[in-house]
This record gives structure tokens, C-alpha cells and sequence, in this order.
């Protein structure tokens, strides 16, 4: 059996993550890592977590990220402020790729322009598979089962985790914390 950790109970983790978890027979909801008290204890109490603690708060902040291909990338999230942004636009040779999600993402090459919308286009599904989440997530824990090699690696999820990681300690130095 595997134990899950949940780091947040965002809208996201909510309506995705948790009930994708929860379904899966294999997996235990080991901890709940959430700020707020009363959404951590329903939370608790709906999925079975065996624990459960408060977490750091949520800040907003913004990136600009150089990739090895010389590709920009500028990130923006915040949730503080009445609505949940996440944005994401990336810059290489002859392409732009703009996501602002979950409303729609547009891939910009060769002069012509690709859009997805949220309820307009098949990229996205109801929430327990818009962005593939609940298919991502089978494919690692039956590649940690199976002892294969997932598609994103462990050492890919390391890179991101880390560039997360400095991104997040950077702004909480920026703002004294």
C-alpha cells in the first residue's frame, strides 16, 4: 500500500486531487498538510487522513525562469486576492506558449494560433482530469508498483521541485520571512 502526503486543500486538491486519491484502493491518505483548521479537520475526517498539520501560508510571487534551450519563461501566481491565478508564458525560437489556467492556453508558431478553452475544446475534461492530473497520477504510482520508469522522472520532478523551492525562498526573502 501506498501512504499519499497532501501538501494543501486548495480548490484544486479538493475537487481533483483528494477524490482521485480517495478512489484508489491501493493508496492511503497518510497526512494532510492544510492551514485552516476547520477545512483541515472535515477534510480529515472525509478522507481518512491518519494526520494532519497546519502548513507555511500561501503567498503570491512571480518568476522569470531561463530554460537550458534559451527559452524565457515568466510565472505569476496568487491566490490572495479573490481568485486563484496561475500564468505562465514561455518564449523560444519561433514560439510563444501562454497559459492561464485553467481558462485556456494558446500556442502561438509559425504564424498561426492554437487555443484551448475551459468547456470549449476536449483539453478540458471534468476537473478530476483537466490538465491529465488523475492520469498522471495512475501513471507514477503504477510505475512505482511496477518498478518502471515513469514519464516524468524522479530526477525531472527534482529539478521542478527545486526551482519551486528557489523561486518560493526567494520571495520570502524578498519580503522579509
Amino acid at each position: 500500500m501506498l501512504r499519499a502526503v497532501v501538501v494543501g486543500a486548495g480548490q484544486m486538491a479538493r475537487k481533483v486531487y483528494l477524490p482521485v486519491l480517495a478512489a484508489m484502493e491501493d493508496v492511503e491518505p497518510a497526512v494532510l498538510v492544510e492551514p485552516r483548521a476547520e477545512r483541515r479537520q472535515a477534510l480529515c475526517r472525509k478522507y481518512r487522513f491518519a494526520s494532519a498539520a497546519a502548513s507555511a501560508e500561501e503567498i503570491a510571487g512571480a518568476a522569470i525562469i531561463r530554460f537550458d534551450s534559451g527559452a524565457l519563461g515568466v510565472f505569476e501566481t496568487s491566490r490572495h486576492f479573490g481568485w486563484r491565478k496561475d500564468e505562465l508564458e514561455i518564449h523560444g525560437e519561433n514560439f510563444t506558449f501562454h497559459v492561464l489556467a485553467p481558462q485556456r492556453a494558446r500556442l502561438y508558431q509559425a504564424a498561426r494560433e492554437l487555443t484551448y478553452r475551459h468547456g470549449h475544446d476536449t483539453w478540458y475534461a471534468q476537473a478530476e482530469h483537466r490538465y491529465g492530473f488523475a492520469e498522471e497520477i495512475r501513471h507514477f504510482l503504477d510505475a512505482l508498483r511496477d518498478r518502471s520508469e515513469p514519464i516524468n522522472s524522479a530526477r525531472d520532478a527534482l529539478k521542478s521541485h527545486r526551482l519551486a523551492h528557489d523561486i518560493l525562498t526567494k520571495l520570502r526573502t524578498a519580503h522579509g520571512r
